[in-house]
C-alpha cells in the first residue's frame, strides 16, 4: 500500500534523530571524561591487572614473563593497547610506582579517544561505503559511540580491538565496491593486513580474519583469496615472530594460557545476560536474522548486503560461543551491534520509501537506536552519580585505605621480598574490602598480582606455578598476607589456611585490613 510520504519525509526523521542522537553523545562525553578521571581503582573489567601489565612494560619492558615463576604474573592481553599506554606514560614522563593514578587517567583518556575513531569509522562507513544520508550516517556514528560496553571506555583493550576490527571492515567493503575499482587490491591488502593485526590489539580479533577469508571462500573469490590469505599470513607470521623475538615462549604461555578459563555457563547467565543483553543485543540478532534468510539474501542478495550479514551472523556466533567462558562480558557482542546497525541502514535505503512498510521501518530504526541511546545516557548517568557524586567520599575513603596498607607493608620490604595480597578484586558492583590497587603499589613485590585470573579458572596449573607458589609461601620468601575481614572463600591452593596458620602470624590491623607476617621474621627480631 501506497501512501503519501516521499524520501524527504524520511530525511526529516533521520535529521531529528541525528540531532537526539548528538544531544544524548555530549553528556555522555562529559560522563566518560569524569569516569575516566576516577579514583576508583576498578570501573569494570579488573582494570588493575592491566594497570599492572602496563607498569611492568615501563619499569622494564618486561611485558610478559613465564607466569609459572616469580611472580606469577600473567598479562591476559596481547600488546598493543599496552604499548600505546606505555608510550604516553613515558612521553609524559610517569613514574611507574609513583604515579599510578595518571596511569588510570591514560588508559581512560586513550580510550575515549579510541572511541571517538571509531565513530567516525562508522560514520564513514555509512555515508562512504554505504550511501546513506548524512544525518543518518551520523546518527549511526554517535549511537555507536553512546552506547560502548563498559569494557570499551575502562582501562582495557577491548576498544582497541573494536576500532581496528570495524575498520578492517570498512576497507573490505572498499574492496567490494565496484566504484573503487582501481584501489579494490589496495582496499583488500589492508583489510587483511588490519585483520592480522587486530589479533595483536587483543585475541578476540581472531574473528575478523576468520570472517573476511569465509566471505571470499563464500562467494568463490579464489583469487582475491590467495591475495587476501597471503597478507593475512604474512602480516600475522612477522608480528607474532617479532613478539616471540622479545617475549620468547612466554608471549604464548600468557595470551594463549592466559585465557584458557574453560565454560562457565552460570556466569554467563549471572553476569552477562542481564536487561542491556536483551536490549542490545537479542533485538539485533532477531532482525539479523530475518534479513539474512528472507528470500535467502545471504545467497541471492547484493555483495554488501551478503557481506554485512555474513560478517554479523559470524560475528554474533563467535561472541555467543566466546561469551560462555568463565570471566567474559557483554563487549563480546560489541562488533556484532555495529555490524547490524549498518546492516538494518543498508536494507532500509535499499527499500522503496514511498512505501507504508517502509516508512514504518524507519521510524522503527531510529526509534530503537534513539531509544537504546536515550537508556544509555541515564544507566551511565546512574553509575557516575553512584561513583562520582553519592559515593565519592566512600570510593576515596577505601583507595586511601588499601593505599595506606599498601604503603605500610612497602616500608617493610626489601627489594627481594614478597607480599600476597589474598584478597578480592572488588569491581565497581562489590562492597568488600579487596585490593583496590594494593598490587599496582607494591607491584615490584608482588607475588600474584592478578589472583582472579586463578580464581576465574582451574585449567591454568599447566601455565601458573602452583607448586612453587607454594614453596615461596613456607619458605618465607613471602614475607606478608594481606587479607580483608570481609568474607572471600577462594584458596589457590586448599591447603592455604593450614600454610597461614602454621607459618604466618597477625603482625598489624589497619581497619578492616589484617597483615600477616612469616614467622621467620618474628625469629629474626
Amino acid at each position: 500500500m501506497k501512501l503519501p510520504y516521499n524520501l524527504h519525509s524520511i530525511k526529516r526523521i533521520h535529521f531529528y534523530s541525528a540531532l537526539l542522537i548528538f544531544l544524548c553523545f555530549i553528556p555522555t562525553v562529559i560522563f566518560r571524561v569524569i569516569l575516566a578521571k576516577s579514583h576508583h581503582s576498578d570501573l569494570g573489567g579488573v582494570e588493575q591487572n592491566v594497570i599492572y601489565s602496563i607498569q611492568k612494560l615501563i619499569f622494564n619492558g618486561d611485558l610478559y614473563s613465564d607466569p609459572a615463576n616469580i611472580p606469577f604474573t600473567i598479562t591476559q592481553y596481547s600488546p598493543f593497547y599496552h604499548y600505546l599506554c606505555g608510550l604516553i606514560a613515558f612521553i609524559t614522563g610517569q613514574d611507574p610506582g609513583e604515579n599510578i593514578y595518571q596511569l588510570y587517567v591514560i588508559g581512560r583518556g586513550l580510550n575515549i579517544i579510541i572511541n571517538v575513531l571509531l565513530a567516525f569509522t562508522v560514520y564513514k562507513i555509512a555515508f562512504q561505503r554505504l550511501g546513506l544520508s548524512a544525518a543518518l550516517s551520523a546518527a549511526i556514528g554517535l549511537a555507536c559511540f553512546v552506547c560502548v560496553f563498559r569494557q570499551g571506555f575502562t582501562v582495557r583493550p577491548d576498544s582497541l580491538m573494536d576500532f581496528m576490527i570495524i575498520l578492517s571492515v570498512y576497507f573490505f567493503l572498499g574492496y567490494l565496491q565496484k566504484k573503487v575499482l582501481n584501489s579494490q587490491s589496495v582496499n583488500l591488502i589492508i583489510a587483511s593486513f588490519l585483520s592480522a593485526a587486530v589479533i595483536f590489539a587483543k585475541q578476540s580479533g581472531i574473528q575478523i580474519p576468520v570472517i573476511l577469508l569465509g566471505f571470499l571462500v563464500f562467494t568463490g573469490r579464489w583469487k582475491d583469496l590467495i591475495k587476501s590469505g597471503l597478507t593475512f599470513s604474512v602480516s600475522f607470521v612477522a608480528l607474532l615472530g617479532l613478539m616471540l623475538l622479545l617475549y620468547k615462549d612466554a608471549f604464548l604461555k600468557n595470551v594463549v594460557g592466559g585465557v584458557a578459563n574453560g565454560i562457565d555457563t552460570s556466569w554467563f547467565f549471572l553476569y552477562v545476560f542481564g536487561n542491556g543483553f536483551k536490549i542490545k543485543i537479542l533485538i539485533p540478532a532477531a532482525i539479523v536474522l530475518i534479513i539474512t534468510f528472507y528470500k535467502w539474501a545471504i545467497f541471492k542478495g547484493d555483495i554488501i548486503t551478503r557481506f554485512l550479514a555474513f560478517c554479523a551472523c559470524g560475528m554474533f556466533a563467535f561472541a555467543g560461543i566466546t561469551v560462555l567462558k568463565s570471566g567474559s562480558n557483554v563487549a563480546y557482542f560489541s562488533p556484532f551491534f555495529i555490524i547490524s546497525l549498518l546492516l538494518f541502514a543498508w536494507k532500509l535505503k535499499n527499500s522503496n520509501p514511498v512505501y507504508q512498510a517502509n516508512f514504518l521501518l524507519n521510524i522503527a530504526f531510529i526509534s530503537y537506536i534513539s531509544g537504546i541511546c536515550i537508556l544509555n545516557v541515564i544507566y551511565q548517568y546512574s553509575e557516575v552519580k553512584k561513583t562520582e557524586i553519592d559515593g565519592k567520599e566512600e570510593v576515596i575513603r577505601r583507595e586511601s585505605l588499601a593505599a595506606n596498607v599498601a604503603t605500610f607493608v612497602k616500608n617493610q620490604l626489601k627489594e627481594d621480598e614478597y607480599i600476597f595480597a589474598n584478597l578480592n578484586d572488588e569491581s565497581i558492583l562489590q562492597t568488600s574490602y579487596g585490593r583496590r590497587g594494593i598490587n599496582n603499589i607494591l607491584f615490584k613485590n608482588s607475588l600474584i598480582p592478578e589472583l582472579d585470573i586463578f580464581k576465574s579458572s582451574n585449567v591454568k596449573s599447566g601455565v601458573l606455578g602452583y607448586d612453587l607458589f607454594r614453596q615461596t609461601l613456607l619458605s618465607g620468601k613471602a614475607k606478608f598476607i594481606i587479607e580483608s575481614t570481609s568474607v572471600f572463600t577462594f584458596k589457590i591452593i586448599p591447603d592455604l589456611p593450614e600454610i597461614k596458620k602454621s607459618n604466618y602470624h597477625l603482625f598489624k590491623e589497619i581497619d578492616e585490613y589484617q597483615i600477616y607476617r612469616h614467622n621467620l621474621y618474628k625469629a629474626a627480631e
